[in-house]
C-alpha cells in the first residue's frame, strides 16, 4: 500500500507539471501571435514586408493597422532602398496590403511612396505610382534589419 501512495503523488506531480507545461507554451504561442508579424502572417503577407523591431501595432475590426517602429529606417529590398517612417499604416486583407502610407522606395533620386503590396502564390508584388515591381516571396522570408 505504501507503494501505490509514493507513485499516487509522483503520478498527480507529473500530470500537474504537464499541465503547467502546456499552459506556459500555449501562453508563449499566444503572445507570439499577439505581435504585430503573428497577427500580419494571418493574412498571409511574407513576414519581411516590415521590418524588424516593430514595437507597437494597432488592428482594426475594418482591418486597417497602424504599426509604431522605434524609429524612421532604411532597408535594402529586392535591390532597391526601402524606406520606412517611424508610422506606417494601411489596411491588410488576405493576401494584400492596400492604402499604404509610410513607405517609400528609392528610384533614381526620388522617394516614391509605395501605396500596396499583393501576394500571389510565391510571387509579391509592390505597387509604387504607376509603376510595380515583382519579387519571389523568398526575398521577404524574415524581417530586415534596419539600417
Amino acid at each position: 500500500m505504501a507503494v501505490l501512495t509514493m507513485r499516487r503523488p509522483a503520478g498527480v506531480l507529473a500530470a500537474f507539471l504537464a499541465a503547467a507545461f502546456l499552459a506556459a507554451a500555449g501562453f508563449l504561442a499566444a503572445a507570439a501571435r499577439d505581435d504585430v508579424y503573428g497577427v500580419m502572417a494571418q493574412f498571409h503577407p511574407p513576414p519581411g514586408i516590415l521590418p524588424a523591431g516593430a514595437s507597437a501595432y494597432t488592428l482594426s475590426p475594418e482591418h486597417a493597422f497602424t504599426v509604431e517602429l522605434p524609429d524612421q529606417c532604411s532597408i535594402d529590398a529586392g535591390g532597391r532602398t526601402v524606406r520606412y517612417d517611424r508610422t506606417v499604416t494601411g489596411h491588410v486583407a488576405a493576401g494584400e496590403l492596400t492604402g499604404i502610407g509610410g513607405v517609400h522606395v528609392k528610384v533614381v533620386f526620388v522617394w516614391v511612396p509605395i501605396s500596396a503590396v499583393h501576394r500571389d502564390g510565391d510571387k509579391v508584388t509592390f505597387q509604387a505610382g504607376p509603376v510595380s515591381a515583382s519579387f519571389p516571396v523568398a526575398t521577404f522570408a524574415t524581417p530586415p534589419t534596419c539600417k
